[in-house]
């Protein structure tokens, strides 16, 4: 379907912890794929911090992908200085792994809620609390800074946005930057780009 599609990229996995040390049926799955599909191949790991050599198979893809959600700081509401400080550790990681696998990588899930205390442990969607715009928006603009000009980054795809106009707004803490000052932080940051 992708390659009926002309879809530019398709993502053959996402955070199959405990599938990835197949790596010859993981070999066997993407020499498949390439023989239907001519667009990029990408897979979404998030083990760059705790298990970074989990996915000996990096090399049978185009890309490195990495679902981010780093805790930046202890603080729970963060300046997007705090945030910056952060994140410098973190992109040595990454850009440790885009080195030695000699790829670029994409960041292919990174998001943050509007929470309070949303800045730890992003990836808890659970997470309980008061509505915190200011935290969302600071871990926006903080990402946004610190990947920017990177050469081994090619992109980073912002979770969670559905396409439910009713979604988001002032009162929600959920991932979406809809409505919310984290929209406007994005809004501004792509006009730089494109």
């Amino acid at each position: 379907m992708a390659e009926e599609l002309s879809v530019k990229q398709f993502c053959v996995g996402c955070e199959l912890r405990s599938t990835v040390s197949h790596e010859a049926e993981w070999r066997q799955i993407i020499g498949e794929i390439r023989k239907v599909y001519k667009g990029t191949l990408v897979y979404a790991d998030d083990q760059v911090e705790s298990n970074p050599d989990a996915v000996n198979w990096l090399d049978a893809l185009d890309l490195i992908g990495m679902d981010a959600y780093p805790t930046l700081t202890q603080n729970p509401s963060p300046t997007v200085n705090d945030l910056l400080i952060g994140w410098q550790a973190y992109l040595v990681k990454l850009q440790a792994l885009s080195g030695h696998w000699n790829k670029s990588l994409i960041l292919t899930e990174i998001g943050y809620r509007s929470v309070a205390g949303g800045a730890q442990n992003p990836w808890d969607w659970q997470r309980q609390g008061t509505v915190d715009l200011s935290v969302q928006a600071n871990c926006y603009e903080d990402a946004l800074k610190s990947v920017m000009g990177k050469s081994w980054l090619v992109g980073m795809y912002f979770w969670q946005w559905l396409p439910n106009p009713d979604q988001g707004g002032p009162y929600d803490t959920g991932y979406t930057p809809h409505g919310k000052p984290a929209e406007d932080i994005l809004k501004l940051w792509y006009s730089k780009i494109f």
